[in-house]
């Protein structure tokens, strides 16, 4: 019984015809991993202590176009 079961749900919800339908393309339009990334990641990060690193990554990029 379970096993017909199984089968069923997995025969009545496929999932590619759905998610390249609309989950894929809304959900990485509106918030996939940009928003994700930028508020678990970033806020401890920059609240620990990359403030410092960020501000001395920033002058680098500089010289480097310059001596390019």
């Amino acid at each position: 019984m379970s096993f017909l079961k199984a089968d069923n749900t997995k025969r009545s919800l496929p999932p590619p015809p759905v998610n390249l339908s609309l989950p894929k393309s809304p959900l990485r339009r509106s918030l996939p991993l940009p928003p994700a990334i930028v508020s678990l990641p970033l806020p401890p990060e920059i609240l620990s202590a990359p403030l410092p690193p960020l501000k001395r990554s920033f002058p680098p990029p500089k010289s480097t176009t310059d001596l390019a």
